[in-house]
């Protein structure tokens, strides 16, 4: 009997412990607070294709071939390139690239065996920084800095000719070619439809720093109107794979 006595007790004051505790728990300073959600970083390591339309102003340069009895020349001319990229770990979403792009359009008029090339090529440096609006999806501003050439040909034949005569064709071969420094600022809109592949679109601008024009690669040439440097808008588009995490 005595033993029942003295377990009920204990077990009364372990109970009215409990309850004192739980009275105290009401009265500590508990707040609802919204769990923080971590951003995720922007990192990029692969490469890719792209196809580029550039819409440069032919203007002057069909002036120059018409007043001298070659074809003209149309505009945009498509230029086919790549890109490497790497993003930076101890820079969050900055990343560096190396990219080229090359294209040519040729125009001919066969009645008077002539033709007119227009070509163009670069190759640099970038430097991007990406804005993820959502999983998978970023907008990455960036610049490069590229060694670029524009090349201007006209030549005519006089036709079809064998090996034992080829020293009597009339032919001519005239170049003017100008090798630049340019500045290409691009916004880029990217989407990782997996970790591997990666789709963009983009537009651009090319910003002509340099100048230097040669006629057949060897005469210098000054005076050349403004409206033959490369400075023009431009659109693209690219696959790219590799490792793509954002």
């Amino acid at each position: 009997m005595k033993k029942f006595l003295l377990n009920t007790f204990v077990i009364a004051l372990l109970s009215i412990k409990l309850i004192a505790q739980d009275e105290k728990l009401d009265d500590l300073p508990f707040t609802d607070e919204p769990l923080k959600e971590e951003k995720s970083s922007y990192f990029v390591l692969g490469g890719g294709v792209s196809g580029t339309l550039l819409f440069n102003n032919v203007d002057n340069i069909n002036t120059m071939l018409k007043t001298s009895g070659y074809p003209e020349i149309t505009s945009p001319l498509f230029a086919l390139g790549g890109q490497g990229i790497t993003g930076l770990p101890w820079v969050p979403n900055l990343r560096v690239g190396i990219s080229g792009m090359g294209g040519i359009k040729t125009t001919s008029n066969s009645k008077a065996d002539t033709s007119s090339n227009y070509q163009f090529s670069s190759l640099g440096l970038s430097l991007g920084y990406g804005f993820i609006v959502t999983k998978g999806l970023a907008i990455v501003p960036e610049v490069s800095i590229s060694s670029a050439g524009v090349v201007i040909e006209r030549y005519y034949t006089s036709g079809n000719t064998t090996f034992e005569t080829i020293g009597n064709v009339k032919s001519g071969l005239s170049k003017l070619t100008n090798s630049f420094i340019n500045l290409q600022p691009q916004l880029n809109i990217e989407w990782a439809t997996t970790n591997f592949l990666m789709l963009r679109v983009a537009v651009g601008y090319n910003y002509q720093l340099s100048s230097d024009w040669k006629l057949n690669y060897q005469t210098a040439v000054s005076n050349v109107p403004d409206g033959f440097k490369v400075s023009n808008m431009y659109a693209q588009i690219g696959v790219f794979l590799g490792l793509f995490n954002y």
